[in-house]
């Protein structure tokens, strides 16, 4: 009895539990789902108007949509100081599309991958050979091709610069092509750039702004004098003023023709300056008049280093100590080697452990050998008159060779010398009528700096 009394009353129990579970799950259902609706159609708790975050990302998008204008597609481009020149309104009815030219790259090749056939090639090729020899397409060079506005269909035209200041304009009509060669706006400014040297030469030109085409002249013109294997060291210092080809936009189109070059190496202190001769030639000057060039180069390659110097040393083939009657260059195979002086070539082709070898004499008492060659230039031959600097071979490793090198031999009275240490005559003096002449350029010279600041009053009443 108590049990059935206790079982009857937890039953009522559950029961009670149970109406109030069911009664609670009814009211929470529409409550719940009252609350979801509520977060769902919740307003931001800030509504400032000044919270433009959305409207600027939705403005971002119609501009990029909107088209550009035509200063805004040849802003940075080469035709952009042609602006109010003729061929402006043509431009601006065009989007452009820069190549950068690779290796293997041709005219009519560039113009067949974007939709001409080999005759319409050919016939743009020939509209522009008549302004410009397409052969001197080179590595790096910008084409810029056009195309209508609405989209990139068939090819327009294109242009590039067949120089600093000229613009080649391929014009397509239908089926037909002209080309117009174009002047580029320019002004002519001269540059002054200074530097101190922490790394490298190299390292500092780049760093002070200074072009490699003008780093590689200012090298050659110090070349005949200057070491750059040992004497240029950290904390020696170079200055170079040399002229630029601006566009209305003051964008640089070309840098070219040094003025004045500087350098300080440890106890010496080097300046020359560009002279140009009554027969038109324009050579390097030290301030007293002397010239820069020596009978021979003592570097006939560029921005290599010296891998062996003159002298004994442990041979690297045949492991026991040797005289080395030369200098090695190590570089790349078919580095462009470079004849020392003036003179003929006497002997060409194979010489023993030399492998392919050239030796050229300049005069009486002086020659030049270049060995391990790869292979000359076409048209070299024995009897051949070269002068100095002109392009006589190419690096190599042919002959007793571990890997590509130059050696390099001076031989003075047919005996090989150190061409670090021999004593070189200069090949030319001014006479007193261009010493005169010289004068006034170095004056013009460093009043042009002096008027950029470069060269206070102080140094030229010294200098003079």
């Amino acid at each position: 009895m108590t049990q059935m009394s206790v079982y009857l009353g937890s039953a009522k129990k559950n029961a009670f539990f149970m109406k109030k579970l069911g009664l609670g799950f009814f009211l929470f259902v529409p409550l719940a789902i009252f609350a979801v609706a509520a977060l769902l159609h919740q307003e931001p708790e800030n509504t400032d108007v000044s919270d433009n975050s959305s409207t600027t990302s939705v403005l971002s998008v119609v501009e990029a949509q909107r088209p550009k204008t035509c200063e805004e597609r040849q802003d940075g481009q080469p035709s952009a100081s042609l602006k109010g020149h003729d061929v402006w309104k043509y431009l601006c009815a065009h989007k452009e599309d820069v190549y950068t030219v690779s290796s293997g790259d041709t005219f009519a090749k560039l113009l067949s991958e974007r939709g001409l056939s080999s005759s319409q090639a050919h016939e743009a090729s020939q509209a522009v050979r008549r302004l410009w020899d397409t052969r001197e397409l080179k590595v790096g060079q910008d084409v810029h091709f056009l195309y209508s506005l609405e989209g990139k269909a068939a090819l327009k035209g294109l242009y590039l610069l067949s120089d600093p200041t000229h613009l080649v304009l391929l014009k397509r009509t239908g089926q037909d092509f002209t080309a117009d060669l174009i002047s580029v706006p320019s002004t002519t400014t001269m540059v002054y750039k200074e530097s101190r040297i922490t790394s490298s030469l190299f390292d500092a030109a780049n760093q002070s702004g200074v072009p490699t085409n003008i780093l590689i002249d200012m090298i050659r013109a110090f070349s005949y004098d200057v070491d750059f294997q040992r004497e240029v060291k950290e904390g020696n210092t170079f200055s170079v003023f040399y002229e630029t080809v601006q566009d209305n936009n003051k964008k640089v189109l070309s840098s070219r023709n040094i003025a004045y070059a500087s350098m300080r190496l440890n106890d010496r202190f080097l300046r020359i300056y560009a002279h140009k001769t009554k027969d038109g030639s324009t050579v390097f000057y030290f301030r007293d008049g002397s010239s820069t060039r020596k009978a021979l180069l003592k570097t006939p390659v560029d921005g290599v280093r010296i891998s062996s110097t003159f002298g004994m040393r442990m041979h690297p083939i045949l492991g026991y100590s040797k005289m080395h009657k030369g200098i090695d260059f190590a570089a790349p195979r078919g580095t462009p080697i470079r004849a020392a002086g003036n003179g003929r070539v006497v002997y060409m082709g194979r010489f023993g452990a030399y492998g392919n070898y050239l030796k050229i004499k300049h005069n009486d008492t002086f020659a030049t050998a270049y060995a391990h060659i790869h292979n000359f230039p076409k048209g070299m031959r024995v009897g051949q008159t070269v002068k100095q600097g002109q392009l006589v071979a190419f690096i190599g490793t042919t002959g007793r060779s571990t890997g590509p090198h130059l050696h390099y031999e001076i031989l003075k009275n047919g005996a090989q010398v150190n061409p670090q240490s021999v004593k070189l005559p200069t090949s030319e003096k001014l006479s007193s009528a261009e010493m005169k002449r010289f004068r006034q350029t170095v004056a013009k010279v460093e009043m042009q700096m002096a008027a950029q600041g470069k060269m206070d009053t102080a140094q030229l009443v010294q200098n003079r």
